[in-house]
């Protein structure tokens, strides 16, 4: 059991109740634990698909007794004890707050604007929309304020520092806003705001009648798991002063970087650990493109000399940066770049030349791959169901349509001689990997994982597929001329975390003649993930931050 992508934790208003969100296998689900149990359990019906298909963003009724999320376009409450969910209103992102008047808000999408609804369903209306005009790409994680009309919310921009936390009349429409510079505003009856930025929470002293901060902003706790790409900080705070969030040691790993032989047997490939991710070996095979994380950072690409330390820090734009890819001369990376969407982007790989744009605006793109004589890029694009685009890199760049099937697809990926293109979906049900032809997908398709895969790649000039089934590497021989493959062999398995989630580029690498793999590697040991839950929070906070 690990964290989910965003990870979600909620407490009960009376402070007896923790829920959280959750891989579990490969599906994420929403648990809950009363205080006075020792177990978590999983809320029957309340968890996503395969993969992580939609983080779900649970919220808790006032009585504790109901929660609300976001499954299949769907924003639905179900009992806490689980059973059957009821629908209220359309919604792919959830992320709410729960009135005692029996109302709603919540964010329809992530590039929308804040919506209300009835506990009763199908009455809801908008409240807000981003202003496109001046940053902002949506309005998350609204708090219905005690007197019932008035929401705090984050109206999200990047870098993060830009950000607003604000509050909204629900019955006038007005919105003020209250701080700039975090995510994730909080209001607790101490009489503070709390939000997040860098992996903390801060406090402000903040007058409720006024609705307006009155003093200088503080840290009260230290290393907390976020996402920031979705501003989310996994904590919160009950009526009653119970504190509970889950420490960051228990979502972002440090691993290392090996090169694993097809046998399983690895080196170094870079001296140090850190919080790497989405690693790429270049053409060549000596240098490696790598995300790094830190506290102070939602992510920047780096460019490595195999066993080398010292890298090139290749971006610092103040966004999120990640999931580079070579182009075949090993001259330039593609890689996707937060504006606030996730924009595709090109730089040379020495950083000798600045950063350029590829394709912006509209919808969030992530990388695929580049084409084997790089004119090609293949790219996600987080329209509706997911889509499977290309783009060409060579004069004006003219992206085009691959295909679209009312599924999730990622990952995709053209063969050494332009005709296939590999990729997963979750059509089946589970995540599974398919061939198609390219660049007319109605020609032909084959089912490559007969039981789960995700991630694939071509190795071996196209004789063979290779692809991520949990924490092993699988090898398929195929046959490109009559499309047709054989059945999979596990090359090797160990402590190589893959990527569940459909908007993560790949977990791994492989050079261009199948013999070496690029992983990740988890440390040897490893403690089990925690939440921390700290009773009688508020003398703290009074004592820390005094109004």
């Amino acid at each position: 059991m690990q964290p989910s992508f965003t990870p979600i934790v909620r407490l009960s208003a009376d402070g007896r109740q923790l829920f959280v969100t959750a891989m579990v296998g490969r599906r994420e689900e929403v648990l809950r634990r009363p205080l006075d149990q020792m177990r978590m359990e999983v809320i029957a019906g309340a968890g996503q698909g395969e993969q992580g298909t939609g983080n779900s963003r649970p919220f808790v009724s006032p009585d504790g007794q109901w929660i609300a999320y976001a499954r299949e376009g769907k924003l639905r409450k179900v009992r806490v004890e689980g059973g059957p969910a009821f629908d209220l209103a359309a919604a792919d992102w959830a992320g709410g707050s729960w009135g005692r008047n029996g109302r709603l808000v919540y964010t329809r999408a992530y590039n929308t604007g804040l919506w209300i609804v009835s506990e009763g369903g199908g009455d809801d209306r908008m409240l807000t929309a981003p202003d496109t005009a001046r940053g902002e790409l949506g309005h998350w994680w609204p708090q219905i304020l005690p007197d019932g009309d008035h929401v705090l919310f984050t109206a999200y921009r990047t870098p993060i520092e830009r950000a607003t936390i604000e509050v909204l009349s629900i019955s006038s429409g007005t919105r003020d806003v209250v701080f700039t510079g975090g995510v994730f505003g909080f209001y607790v009856s101490t009489g503070h705001l709390l939000y997040a930025l860098g992996e903390t929470i801060r406090a402000v002293p903040f007058d409720l009648d006024r609705l307006a901060v009155t003093g200088a902003a503080l840290p009260v706790v230290d290393s907390v798991a976020m996402n920031p790409t979705d501003g989310a900080a996994a904590f919160d705070v009950s009526e009653n002063g119970t504190l509970a969030y889950l420490p960051v040691s228990s979502y972002v790993k440090e691993t290392e970087l090996v090169l694993v032989d097809r046998r399983g047997n690895e080196s170094r490939a870079l001296p140090a650990s850190d919080r790497y991710d989405h690693p790429r070996l270049s053409p060549e095979g000596g240098r490696i493109a790598v995300d790094i994380r830190s506290a102070n950072s939602l992510g920047d690409v780096w460019v490595f000399q195999v066993g080398r330390a010292g890298g090139l820090r290749l971006t610092a734009e103040g966004g999120r940066d990640f999931g580079p890819e070579w182009t075949p001369d090993g001259r330039e990376l593609i890689y996707s770049s937060e504006h606030p969407f996730f924009d595709l982007y090109r730089r040379a790989a020495d950083a000798s030349r600045p950063a350029e744009p590829l394709l912006t605006g509209g919808f969030d793109r992530y990388p695929g791959s580049v084409s084997a004589d790089g004119r090609l890029f293949a790219f996600s694009l987080a329209a509706p169901g997911g889509e499977l685009w290309t783009v060409q890199l060579r004069g004006p760049p003219a992206p085009a349509r691959y295909f679209a099937n009312g599924f999730n697809l990622a990952h995709p990926t053209l063969s050494p001689d332009g005709r296939w293109m590999a990729y997963d979906s979750d059509e089946s049900g589970r995540v599974e990997v398919y061939a198609q032809s390219y660049p007319n997908p109605s020609v032909k398709r084959w089912n490559i994982s007969p039981a789960n895969g995700s991630e694939p790649m071509w190795t071996r000039g196209g004789r063979e597929l290779v692809y991520r089934k949990g924490d092993s590497v699988m090898a398929v021989s195929v046959d490109l001329e009559n499309g047709r493959s054989g059945p999979p062999r596990a090359l090797f398995a160990g402590p190589y975390p893959d990527n569940p989630g459909w908007t993560r580029p790949r977990s791994y690498d492989v050079s261009r003649d199948g013999e070496r793999f690029l992983m990740m590697k988890l440390p040897a040991e490893q403690s089990r993930p925690r939440i921390a839950v700290v009773l009688n929070w508020f003398a703290e906070l009074r004592a820390k931050v005094p109004r």
